[in-house]
């Protein structure tokens, strides 16, 4: 089922700048623009923000006009999420000009635990991850694609088992918090939204003769709408298999197709934190005064 295109207006690519003028920017990882508290911001996974640390990068923004700018960024403060296990991290970042093919999700759109109920949210539903592919990232331009997938596990089932991205010997383990996702995937990926599509379902008890007097409610269609439903964090990778291996030409590792997704909820709690409330506060201020 079809995504509306400003979905991938959203969506930024980050990186560092090429090594050559043929290569304007080395992609690393996706970001995306959210508005929430009539603030913007670029929301992306924490361990991708760990890379960069407070060295320059830059962002690249489609224009209207077919073409792209890279804007450089040095010495980010980061905003992140105060559990260490939360894979999140995010700045403010204002785009106004008409002249960037740049769209803000609502904040609406995060799925909370009232919406999951409200909305038949659960196990089996599709979902659409937009983001990086490392292959083709763009030369003129961002070129993010679409990953279908769907809800495989809830958060709230089992903490799940990640190597933990601040070890630099890659030997540690951390649980964490997420759902997971049934999709196909690269590196890059991290820090990319993700989208569930819910049901519409409908309660046939007074239509349908039972023995038991009850019949439960039945789906009969996907919604328009759409949610926000995490940040992509990552996938669980493995050795490739003789195929892939003799393509690739060298020993790599390739996704399983099951990746963690970040729920909507912990973007809630970092940009609800006291200190980044007090930081909004402070630019709204700026922008109503004369």
């Amino acid at each position: 089922m079809r995504i509306p295109d400003h979905f991938n207006h959203s969506v930024l690519f980050l990186g560092y700048r090429g090594a050559n003028d043929t290569i304007e920017i080395d992609c690393r990882g996706t970001g995306f623009l959210l508005e929430y508290g009539s603030t913007g911001y670029l929301i992306t996974a924490k361990h991708v923000s760990h890379e960069f640390g407070s060295d320059p990068f830059v962002v690249r923004l489609n224009k209207t006009d077919g073409s792209s700018e890279t804007v450089d960024i040095d010495e980010m403060e980061w905003i992140e999420h105060p559990d260490p296990t939360v894979d999140l991290a995010a700045f403010p970042m204002h785009i106004g000009s008409a002249e960037y093919e740049c769209s803000y999700l609502p904040g609406n759109m995060l799925v909370t635990d009232e919406i999951m109920e409200s909305e038949h949210i659960g196990i089996g539903n599709f979902t659409y991850t937009v983001g990086l592919f490392r292959l083709l990232s763009g030369e003129r331009r961002n070129l993010p694609i679409v990953h279908l997938g769907h809800i495989a596990m809830l958060p709230r089932e089992e903490r799940i088992p990640i190597k933990d991205w601040r070890d630099a010997a890659n030997q540690r383990r951390i649980f964490v918090e997420g759902y997971l996702v049934g999709s196909q995937s690269l590196s890059g990926l991290s820090g990319s939204p993700v989208f569930v599509r819910s049901e519409v379902f409908m309660n046939l008890t007074s239509l349908i003769a039972s023995k038991s007097g009850s019949q439960p409610p039945i789906v009969v269609g996907s919604k328009n709408d759409l949610r926000l439903l995490g940040v992509w964090q990552g996938a669980w990778d493995a050795p490739a298999d003789q195929v892939s291996a003799f393509e690739y030409g060298k020993p790599v590792r390739v996704s399983i197709g099951t990746g963690i997704v970040v729920p909507s909820q912990r973007i809630i709690e970092m940009l609800d934190q006291r200190s980044v409330r007090d930081e909004r506060e402070k630019f709204l201020a700026s922008q109503r005064a004369p």
